[in-house]
C-alpha cells in the first residue's frame, strides 16, 4: 500500500480465505514468516542503518538444549553484519558490539568491539568476521552479545528503532577449566 508506514512486517498467508472449501479446523489455514521483512515507504528517504546479521560461528553446531560456554579470559570468534537499507549513503557508519545480562543497551554492559568511519552506499554492507577478547574479570553467568549501529545517533535515519540486534541465546561466562567440551 501507498500509505504503509515503514518498518518491519510479518507476511502472511491464508488457505481459502473466503471459506469455499469445507474444513473442520479453520485455525490451521493461516501461516506466517518466521522473521520480519523490512518494508520501506517510498517517501521514506536517506539513510538506515541495520544490523543484517550477528554469530559466533563456534556456537552454530551445537544440539538442542547445549548452552554455549566461554571461559573468562577466553578469545572467541565473532562475526557481524551491518546494511545500509535506506535510499542514500552515509560516510561514517558504526557498529559495536557488547556482551550484556539482558538484551538492552545500557550502562552495565561491556564494549567488545567498535569499528567506525564504513562508507555505506544504498544497499550496501559491511561484514567482519573477528576475534574478541572476553575481560578475565567479566562476571560469570549468562550474557547475551548486542550489536548496535549508529548508537551515538549522529547520523539521521530513516528509522531509529532497528539499530540493535542480540543473539538468541546467552553465553554462560565460566571460570577458567570449567568450560564444558
Amino acid at each position: 500500500p501507498a500509505d504503509i508506514v515503514s518498518g518491519e512486517y510479518y507476511a502472511g498467508v491464508v488457505a481459502d480465505a473466503e471459506s469455499y472449501i469445507g474444513d473442520a479446523d479453520r485455525a490451521d489455514n493461516v501461516g506466517w514468516s518466521s522473521f520480519p521483512v523490512n518494508v520501506r515507504n517510498a517517501t521514506d528517504t536517506g539513510p538506515d542503518l541495520v544490523i543484517c546479521g550477528l554469530s559466533v560461528p563456534a556456537f552454530e553446531g551445537l544440539r538442542p538444549g547445549e548452552h554455549p560456554q566461554v571461559q573468562q579470559g577466553d578469545q572467541i570468534e565473532m562475526s557481524v553484519c551491518m546494511t545500509n537499507a535506506g535510499n542514500e549513503p552515509t560516510l561514517d557508519a558504526s557498529v559495536e558490539l557488547f556482551l550484556s545480562r539482558d538484551t538492552v543497551v545500557d550502562d552495565g554492559d561491556v564494549s567488545i568491539f567498535a569499528r567506525t568511519g564504513q562508507t555505506l552506499g544504498q544497499g550496501d554492507r559491511f561484514e567482519e568476521t573477528l576475534d574478541v577478547d572476553v575481560p578475565i574479570d567479566l562476571e560469570l553467568g549468562a550474557w547475551y552479545v548486542l550489536a548496535v549501529v549508529d548508537r551515538a545517533d549522529a547520523i539521521e535515519e530513516q528509522s531509529e528503532d532497528n539499530n540493535l540486534r542480540a543473539t538468541t541465546d546467552p553465553i554462560e561466562i565460566v571460570a577458567p577449566g570449567e568450560a564444558e567440551g
